[in-house]
């Protein structure tokens, strides 16, 4: 009886470890797509070569789980295997001794940034960790935070400090309009050490022109932010965010 019980809960640890994950988000300018890729499931065949699985939801469509082959030398990927989400989740069987055809990865695909997170990962740099922060009584995920800097594996304090006060100062530039009531917009910028705004892009419309504009007018009217605050001994040379501009009935918002 004893040795029955004991097998059990072997099987038992054995497909809890299996099904395991950790899914970490990445961030990418194509909209409505959400990105994930298992941490746990990294794994580098040799220098310049990395697999991993990763799971994706475009727009209402189901999610997917994509296995993924990265060369770093040639910028190729290969699609291992495709498949839908579902409890049978087991990447080390897939992933172990891939054989794929490599090509070069289409601009227009968002493979470009798993791609190169998959490289940033090899190097040592990390996206920083999503913290919680609280409204009221109510707690809510900052999941729109994107922080890619080279070094530490949470939020750097400087930084949180330098998005606190820049996001004060989007605020005060932003003029929405009337029609802007009950909106949402989501908008990607580039900024580079000595506050230099380097790219933008909006990556969640609010569905009216004017107000998505007027996005666009306040990242802009911004300029120069402040200087990039200093990650200990790391040279940073630009930093990624993402700012959610939020009107509701009674005041408007920028977070990030």
């Amino acid at each position: 009886m004893k040795k029955n019980i004991f097998l059990l809960m072997v099987m038992l640890l054995s497909c809890t470890c299996a099904n395991a994950v950790n899914w970490q988000p990445i961030s990418t300018s194509f909209p409505y797509t959400d990105l994930y890729i298992d941490a746990d499931s990294i794994k580098y065949p040799s220098e310049n070569e990395c697999v991993y699985a990763l799971k994706y939801k475009v727009a209402n469509n189901p999610e997917k789980i994509a296995y993924i082959k990265s060369d770093f030398d040639t910028n190729y990927v290969g699609i291992i295997k495709v498949s839908d989400l579902d409890d049978d989740y087991r990447p080390n069987a897939v992933l172990n001794n891939p054989r794929v055809f490599m090509k070069p990865i289409p601009e227009d695909s968002f493979l470009n940034d798993v791609h190169k997170y998959a490289f940033a990962n090899s190097k040592g740099y990390v996206l920083a960790e999503t913290p919680t922060v609280y409204r009221g009584e109510k707690p809510i995920l900052r999941d729109d935070l994107l922080v890619a800097y080279q070094g530490e594996n949470v939020l750097n304090g400087n930084v949180q400090s330098y998005l606190e006060k820049t996001c004060k100062i989007l605020e005060k530039n932003w003029q929405p309009p009337s029609t802007a009531r009950m909106s949402r917009t989501i908008i990607y910028t580039t900024i580079g050490a000595d506050g230099s705004l380097l790219n933008y892009q909006i990556s969640e419309s609010s569905g009216d022109d004017t107000t998505d504009r007027s996005v666009i007018s306040a990242v802009e009217r911004t300029v120069p932010y402040m200087k990039l605050p200093k990650l200990g001994d790391k040279e940073v040379y630009s930093m990624d965010f993402k700012f959610v501009f939020v009107q509701d009935l009674v005041k408007k918002s920028v977070v990030y």
